[in-house]
């Protein structure tokens, strides 16, 4: 079998060597193209690979098996939308190197195909139950934390002009919420610090996923170092080790909590994936620890990735005031609509009414287009794959779709790498003269990835960031205190498998009169809830 090699025009004979179908950034011996990685940060580094060398390139690493790094969107659809019942997922969720691996606390069990299907199920449910519950649901009560909770820093800095961190804010109201989300607490921010397991999940929740290096732990180019250095693993699983007790022994407690408060005639529970555990004949088989890690992954994976979101999109928001005076005006011509004699008429939390906030929503999905929280995501070949060019992936080899590149194909948007939440509006003002050759199914990028295994919480992570943004946007206009606009202020860097960003201070200014009396009606009203 002999196809023309469609980067470099020769013909190749599959059987007799495939490797060379793939171009390559340099190579050299031993070190791989570890002397060519320019930066920390390897998304932006395969974004410029991909410009030289295509969609899909070769990527070798040290001494360690090659990797094929899919960057074109065309490409990237195919395998993951159309033949994606062709891969799974890495084989070893926390470190590469076979003796790292933690079997003790996270055995291979929790990572086959019918676990990650059970966690994939019991999230969405949560999901879809916890937002239908309408007003008073965790996202909402999240909201209104976060509200009241800025306010607070707001006023006690000493100058009106004072920049407020706004990130803190955002991560301890969403460990509220992700807390209710696995195991169905409706706690406070004060009930979160003043419980000894909430305190220990803010503390850990960040550590964890720091355990997951990815492209940074030597052991990955370099297998022989961990036999060499065999202090350094020692080290580095006593660490790991640490993290992965404590974090297990919190998840027990909380769902020992959960139980007890759902068996009680007095205390309920919230629809969260610990209640369904409870109430499922489905998954009675399941042993207690598998059903508390279950709950405790729906925590985790709810609590830092939607904060990150929400915390770059004020920044997106910041960056170009003209969008968000746009935002404020679709907000406050909405509200006017709306027949009420409230003091503070916040935003529904409700998904129709949300609908209203079309341009809202397309400044949410250019953000996220532009700055996906998890830009790697790695898969194995289960069998050999045939690309629509000809071309042939081998089983078991391994693949990794960057998302970051992917949102900048220039076949799926134009000038990628601007900021133009138009690109998501019906009436795309100054854009409707492209027409993209590749367009990605119901997000319109490829941030949630695509087909069977597509992000399970997306539909939780958007709603979130509209509830938190609208509301936002309602009670204050807000800059850079350095008074800069434009993208440039947002740096963003790759730490574990997580990208995060890092915006200027800002300067919050009220655009509701009285909000502060406002606020702390509303907080006193939450607190009673509780009683």
């Amino acid at each position: 079998m002999s196809v023309k090699n469609h980067f470099f025009g020769s013909k190749i004979d599959y059987k007799k060597n495939l490797r060379q179908i793939w171009p390559s950034p340099p190579r050299i011996p031993i070190l791989g193209s570890l002397p060519f990685i320019i930066g920390k940060d390897i998304s932006q580094q395969c974004w410029e690979w991909r410009k030289k060398y295509g969609p899909i390139f070769a990527l070798k690493l040290g001494t360690s098996s090659e990797s094929l790094m899919v960057c074109g969107a065309a490409l990237a659809r195919e395998l993951l939308v159309i033949k994606g019942y062709s891969l799974k997922t890495r084989q070893n969720p926390l470190f590469y190197a076979k003796e790292l691996r933690l079997d003790e606390f996270f055995p291979p069990a929790m990572t086959t195909t019918a676990h990650v299907i059970t966690q994939r199920q019991l999230l969405s449910k949560a999901i879809r139950e916890s937002i239908s519950q309408g007003e008073g649901n965790c996202v909402d009560r999240d909201s209104k934390y976060f509200l009241c909770q800025l306010q607070k820093r707001i006023k006690l800095s000493p100058k009106p002009d004072k920049s407020v961190g706004i990130l803190e804010t955002i991560l301890e109201c969403s460990v509220v919420c992700a807390i209710s989300l696995g195991f169905g607490f409706r706690w406070s921010p004060q009930e979160l610090n003043s419980a000894p397991e909430g305190r220990e999940v803010v503390k850990l929740t960040g550590k964890f996923f720091e355990m997951l290096e990815s492209f940074y732990e030597p052991t990955i180019p370099f297998s022989f170092l961990v036999s060499l250095l065999s202090w350094r693993t020692k080290r580095l699983r006593r660490e790991a080790a640490d993290v992965s007790k404590r974090i297990l022994s919190v998840y027990s407690l909380l769902y020992e909590r959960a139980r007890q408060s759902f068996e009680s005639e007095n205390i309920s529970i919230e629809n969260s994936v610990a209640k369904t555990l409870f109430t499922s004949e489905t998954n009675a088989d399941l042993s207690d620890f598998e059903k508390f890690c279950l709950a405790g992954v729906a925590m985790a994976s709810s609590t830092t990735t939607t904060s990150y979101t929400i915390y770059t999109i004020i920044g997106c928001l910041a960056a170009y005031p003209e969008w968000q005076n746009r935002a404020h005006k679709e907000i406050d011509d909405y509200l006017k609509t709306l027949d009420s004699e409230k003091d503070l008429l916040l935003p529904s939390t409700d998904p129709e009414e949300l609908r209203n906030f079309p341009i809202i929503k397309a400044i949410v999905d250019e953000t996220i287009r532009l700055f996906p929280v998890f830009p790697i995501l790695d898969r194995i070949a289960d069998d050999d794959i045939a690309l629509s060019d000809g071309r042939q992936i081998n089983k078991g080899q391994r693949i990794f779709f960057l998302y970051h590149s992917i949102n900048r194909d220039t076949d799926m948007f134009k000038d990628p790498e601007e900021f133009n939440p138009n690109r998501f509006l019906k009436n795309k003002s100054n854009y409707d003269d492209f027409v993209p050759k590749v367009t990605w199914e119901k997000y319109g990028h490829s941030s949630f990835s695509g087909g069977r295994r597509a992000c399970p919480g997306s539909q939780f992570a958007l709603h979130k960031a509209m509830c938190y943004i609208s509301r936002l946007l309602y009670c204050y206009e807000f800059k850079f205190k350095n008074n800069k606009v434009g993208l440039e202020n947002i740096k963003a860097f790759q730490t574990g498998v997580e990208r995060v960003t890092h915006i200027p201070d800002l300067i919050f200014k009220p655009r509701v009169p009285n909000l502060d009396k406002h606020l702390e009606k509303l907080s006193y009203l939450e607190k009673k809830a509780f009683v």
